[in-house]
């Protein structure tokens, strides 16, 4: 398992038989400079298993979804398309890098030959100080992110004027929050992206979607959620 200094005074509670924590950047760093250099060990198809993402549970209950390279590649060149990323873009990835809500976009971004920028945590405060110093231009988040930093009491002495494109997706906003949002990040299109993750590319969006406000649709809680489930 590979940890981060962030993260590192979580070893102790992690802590099991067989189990190797490395610790980035330096340990890690280390184990790949002393490893003899090989090649794949097979040919990799376009329909062979990527990645496993969890998602959110936005249309059914959460669950873990197996992606193929195909899937990856699809859902990099659709997105693209849709959010319109290019190479002058400067993306932070502030939520969790196990779901797709942190993740979703960047194959997309490194294909245009954008800029990546990571927070090690959500910290409010933080991001909103990364925002105006790295002139990020597009994040993605969950509700309950937006939420904190649109409410924070730093939002008066910051610039948020850079971004243009936030993403929301994981659960459903509120009206008043989206209100809330478009008034703080004026500069920013908000956009909704569902249903990416259960069928395995970007499916759907609205936009922009502070200027439809008062016309949310909450999701279907009787099921209906796609996506083949890892067991």
């Amino acid at each position: 398992m590979i940890v981060d200094e962030a993260f590192e005074g979580v070893i102790d509670a992690l802590a099991a038989p067989r189990r190797t924590f490395l610790k980035a950047p330096d340990a890690y760093e280390r184990l790949l400079a002393a490893a003899e250099d090989a090649g794949p060990h097979k040919r990799v198809g376009e329909d062979d298993l990527a990645t496993i993402f969890y998602s959110g549970g936005t249309s059914d209950v959460p669950k873990g979804v197996m992606l193929t390279h195909r899937n990856l590649v699809a859902n990099a060149f659709n997105t693209t398309i849709a959010f319109g990323y290019c190479g002058e873009d400067v993306f932070l990835y502030a939520a969790p890098m196990f779901h797709l809500a942190g993740v979703g976009f960047i194959h997309a971004l490194t294909w245009q030959g954008a800029r990546h920028v990571f927070a090690p945590k959500f910290d409010p405060a933080a991001v909103l100080a990364c925002i105006e110093r790295e002139c990020v231009t597009c994040m993605t988040s969950v509700p309950t992110m937006i939420g904190g930093l649109v409410n924070h009491s730093a939002v008066p002495r910051v610039d948020l004027s850079s971004l243009r494109l936030v993403v929301y997706a994981g659960a459903p906003i509120s009206p008043t929050l989206l209100r809330d949002a478009a008034a703080v990040l004026a500069h920013a299109s908000l956009r909704a992206d569902g249903g990416k993750l259960v069928c395995r590319r970007a499916f759907t969006g609205r936009r922009p979607a502070r200027r439809h406000a008062t016309g949310i649709r909450r999701p279907r809680r009787d099921g209906g959620g796609s996506g083949r489930a890892a067991h």
